[in-house]
C-alpha cells in the first residue's frame, strides 16, 4: 500500500532547484516518517542488514532527515514497506484521514514550500504522540504495552516471538489530481 509519494508533489514545486526540490516535496511526508522511526516500527527492509539499520540510526539521531532517508532509502515512495506492523496499523489509521489536517495546523507556512528543517517537529511529535495515544486506547490490542527497556529485560525465548499483528486494510490509493488541495491526493 502507498501512502504517499513525493513524486505527486514535485510539479508543485518548481520555484526550487531539481535536489532541493525533491527535499520539500518531500518534507511533509519525512517529518511523520521521523516520528516513526523514532517509535521503533522501522520496516522489515529497512532492518534486514547492518547498513539498512545503520541509515534508520542516521535518522533517529538527527544526522538524517526524514525526507533524506524517503528520498535516499524508499525511492520517494512511503509505503507500507517502510513500517512493521504496528507503524503500518497506525498510519493506515491516521496518515490519510487525520494527519494532512494536523500537519495543517502546525506548518501551513511549510507545506510544498520549505525542507523538513524548517518543519515544527516538535509540535508535530505532540500531536502524532497524542493521536497515537488516543488511537491505541481504542485499538487496544493492536500494539503491546510500551515499557521502557529498564524495566523489563527480556529472556532469550521471549526475543524470538513472532509478530500476532491483527492484519488491516490495504486499500489502493490513487494517483493525485491537480485540482484538489495538496492533502486530497491520499
Amino acid at each position: 500500500m502507498k501512502y504517499d509519494d513525493a513524486s505527486w508533489h514535485y510539479d508543485s514545486t518548481p520555484e526550487f532547484e531539481d535536489d532541493e526540490r525533491w527535499a520539500v516535496a518531500a518534507a511533509h511526508i519525512g517529518v511523520y516518517l521521523k516520528w516513526c522511526l523514532l517509535q521503533g516500527w522501522a520496516g522489515e527492509l529497512h532492518t534486514e542488514d547492518e547498513a539498512d539499520q545503520n541509515m534508520v540510526e542516521q535518522v533517529i539521531s538527527g544526522n538524517m532527515t526524514g525526507a533524506e532517508f524517503l528520498i535516499q532509502q524508499c525511492d520517494c515512495q512511503f509505503t507500507n514497506e517502510e513500517l512493521n506492523d504496528e507503524g503500518n496499523a497506525f498510519t493506515s489509521y491516521y496518515f490519510a484521514d487525520h494527519y494532512p489536517e494536523d500537519l495543517e495546523s502546525v506548518a501551513r507556512e511549510q507545506i510544498l514550500s520549505a525542507p523538513e528543517s524548517e518543519y515544527d517537529f516538535d509540535a508535530l511529535r505532540e500531536i502524532f504522540d497524542r493521536q497515537y495515544g488516543e488511537w491505541l486506547a481504542e485499538n487496544p490490542l493492536v500494539a503491546p504495552p510500551r515499557v521502557s527497556p529498564a524495566e523489563v529485560s527480556p529472556s532469550p525465548a521471549e526475543t524470538q516471538s513472532t509478530s500476532d499483528h491483527p492484519t488491516f486494510n490495504e486499500a489502493q490509493t490513487e494517483n493525485a489530481q491537480k485540482d484538489k488541495p495538496w492533502w486530497k491526493v491520499w
